[in-house]
């Protein structure tokens, strides 16, 4: 008997509503888990060399040297 005719009761219905929803739902959030962009700090780079006193990026580097950097540079309490 091919699925298409196949009748089916409500229960039957409401679990293979809810399957479907279930697998569209982590379908989406594998996808959206792939195409995130990912925070690697291997491919950060310094452009000037490591002297971070006077760098244009040096707010928004996450490079160690930097974060060395920006802790020694807050005020202590």
């Amino acid at each position: 008997m091919p699925i298409l005719t196949e009748i089916q009761n409500r229960r039957e219905f409401l679990r293979t509503c809810a399957r479907n929803l279930t697998l569209t739902g982590l379908s989406l959030f594998g996808g959206a888990m792939l195409l995130r962009k990912h925070d690697d700090r291997s491919k950060h780079v310094c452009i000037n060399e490591f002297i971070c006193s006077g760098c244009g990026v040096f707010s928004d580097c996450i490079l160690p040297q930097a974060m060395s950097a920006k802790v020694k540079n807050t005020p202590q309490r």
